[in-house]
Order: structure tokens, then C-alpha cells, then sequence
């Protein structure tokens, strides 16, 4: 039986070396950069609530918005922020769609948002922000026809791309098998419901605790026996598999645009899109996972869509804080290419 007590001794000793190099990891490891002073009054909306038609949106309490809404930014009821499409009095009604671009995260005010220099350049249009954070094409679809429509507007535009081609990716890193379109955090549920009828709650993911026990020191190792460098050194080009899912990603981002499109005139609003520039500096693969998607979304537009691509923006560092959101003069800047390809 001695052994077996080796056995023991020599696994509690394995146990300690590495908790004790994983917290020594974590000391020496690099700290993350420090909030910018311009996301903190965003902060209470990144979070995620559920939606019945969207997935996830905004609180829908009206306490609730009324607590996170600050002098910064505020939303109303129905999730839109500045000006409100009873507002528009004599003019045309023209709603922005997208993600946290297009909602203005980090902007000084509502009215330095891309919607609130739009209004702020021509007098035609009153243009409401719909922009909501982390949505997709799919969501931008859903909300278009379940309730922008009924506003019955003359325009809509769509500022996105980023959303769709970074979450397809982050589900290929991972081999999550969801379909192109999949929204961000669908992998939250999943986790967390199976076979919602028979109220089957996991509280505990084990996989998911898994991938986080001993973290660094088996990246450590995986880097050791792979010879890889520093996750912001991954070499950038794409492998077959992740090429075959950035196409068909950009695929379904056009035939959801195609869709909004259609809808859209059926209900006599005209429909103008924009893929959004963005600066990914920290992630090789991931910058190459949007380029090559935006090529095929270029490669597959239908030739009646307007689909005008800003990515030519991608170099002016002065207009971004950070891999995508704008500064208030990156939001003008938008607003100004905006109002130019309006009057093509």
C-alpha cells in the first residue's frame, strides 16, 4: 500500500505546483487595458436581457431604463435613443439599424451619435437611432419587420457587418455548430437551457467550468508543444474550414440585408446599407476572418442592393476608441459618408 500513498503524496504535490502556477500566471500576465472614461456611462447597457422576438434587447422595464439612463445616454421604452419617431413632425421618417456602432457606444451625447449628426446635416429626414448592442443581421431583420415597419418610414439604413462576421468566428474558434446568423451569446443559452419543456435548468456547465480550471498554465503547455507564439501573433490566414464558414457567414448577412431590403419597399421605404469600419489590431485571425468576409459579402452582392462598404475607414485611427466603436468624430464622419451616398 505504500505506493498508493506515494501515488497520493505525488498528486497533492502536482496539485499545488499547479495552483501555484497558475496564480503566479495570472500576477505576471498583462493586465487588461483600463476601461476608457467614455464606456462607463455604457456599461449597464451591454447587458443582455431576453427579448421574445430579438433574443436579447434592452431592460423592458420602465424603472429599470429609467435607472441606467444617465446625462450620457438614455433610451426610451421601445429602445430608442434620441430623437423618437413621433418627433418627426413634417419630415420624413428614416430609422438606423446595427449594433453598438450604430447605437453610439462611447459617444459624448445622443446627439453625437451617427443619428444625431444626420440630423444635425439636412432637414429632410428625421433619422431615429434603432441601433441596438451586439445584434446582427438576423436581429436587424426581426425588428424591422416585427415593429420598425409599423412606423411606416421613408428610410432605413443599416451600419453593420462587424457583429455578424466576429460572432460567426468567435462559433468557429470554438466549433460551435450554429447556423450563419446565429446571434451573439445564443452559446449562453444553450449552456444554460436543454429541453426547456421539462424546466431543466444547468446551473453548472462542466464543460464550460472545465475550460477555465488551470487556464493559463495549459495554454502555457499547448504553446510549448505547438511552438505558437502569443495569441495576438496567430498566424492571420484562415484555414479552408474557417474560410468555408466566413463565406457562408457573409452569405446569410446579405440575405438577411435582401430581406430587410424587400420588406422594406413592400411597405414604401427605401433601404441603403453600409458595412462599418472597424480596426481589430489585437487579433490577427479574427481581422483576417472579417476581411475575408466582407470580400464574399462584396463577391455575392446582388447587383440591386446598395450595400456601401466603408472599410476604406478602417485606417483613421483618430476616429476610433477602440476595434470598432467610434469616437464623436468618427460618428460624424459616418454621418457625412452617409448623406453623400444618399444623394448619388
Amino acid at each position: 500500500m505504500r505506493w498508493v500513498f506515494r501515488f497520493f503524496v505525488a498528486g497533492i504535490f502536482v496539485l499545488i505546483a499547479a495552483v501555484g502556477a497558475e496564480l503566479l500566471l495570472a500576477i505576471v500576465a498583462p493586465k487588461p487595458p483600463a476601461t476608457l472614461p467614455q464606456m462607463l456611462p455604457y456599461r449597464e447597457f451591454t447587458k443582455q436581457y431576453l427579448h421574445p422576438f430579438y433574443f436579447f434587447f434592452f431592460p423592458r422595464d420602465e424603472a429599470q431604463i429609467a435607472a441606467i439612463n444617465n446625462s450620457v445616454v438614455s433610451i426610451d421604452g421601445r429602445g430608442f435613443r434620441g430623437a423618437l419617431p413621433e418627433d418627426r413632425g413634417d419630415k420624413k421618417l428614416a430609422f438606423i439599424i446595427g449594433g453598438s456602432t450604430a447605437f453610439g457606444h462611447g459617444a459624448s451625447s445622443n446627439d453625437t451619435t451617427i443619428s444625431g449628426y444626420l440630423n444635425k446635416q439636412q432637414d429632410e429626414y428625421l433619422f431615429v437611432n434603432a441601433g441596438v448592442p451586439s445584434f446582427v443581421s438576423s436581429q436587424e431583420f426581426t425588428r424591422v419587420a416585427t415593429e420598425l415597419l409599423d412606423y411606416r418610414p421613408d428610410l432605413i439604413i443599416a451600419l453593420d457587418g462587424f457583429n455578424d462576421a466576429v460572432t460567426a468566428h468567435g462559433f468557429a474558434v470554438h466549433n460551435l455548430p450554429y447556423p450563419p446568423g446565429t446571434n451573439e451569446s445564443y452559446e449562453g443559452l444553450a449552456q444554460r437551457f436543454d429541453n426547456i419543456r421539462e424546466q431543466k435548468l444547468v446551473t453548472i456547465n462542466k464543460s464550460r467550468l472545465s475550460k477555465y480550471l488551470f487556464f493559463r498554465v495549459r495554454q502555457k503547455i499547448k504553446k510549448l508543444f505547438s511552438g505558437s507564439s502569443d495569441n495576438g501573433q496567430v498566424v492571420a490566414e484562415l484555414p479552408p474550414s474557417m474560410q468555408s464558414q466566413a463565406s457562408d457567414a457573409a452569405k446569410a448577412y446579405l440575405e438577411n440585408l435582401a430581406l430587410i431590403k424587400d420588406l422594406s419597399e413592400k411597405r414604401g421605404a427605401g433601404f441603403v446599407a453600409f458595412f462599418q469600419p472597424a480596426r481589430i489590431t489585437d487579433y490577427p485571425q479574427r481581422k483576417e476572418f472579417l476581411n475575408f468576409f466582407r470580400s464574399k459579402a462584396g463577391e455575392h452582392k446582388a447587383a440591386e442592393m446598395k450595400l456601401v462598404d466603408l472599410s476604406w475607414l478602417s485606417d483613421r485611427e483618430d476616429i476610433f476608441l477602440d476595434s470598432v466603436h467610434l469616437t464623436d468624430e468618427g460618428s460624424r464622419n459616418i454621418a457625412q459618408e452617409i448623406m453623400k451616398n444618399l444623394a448619388d
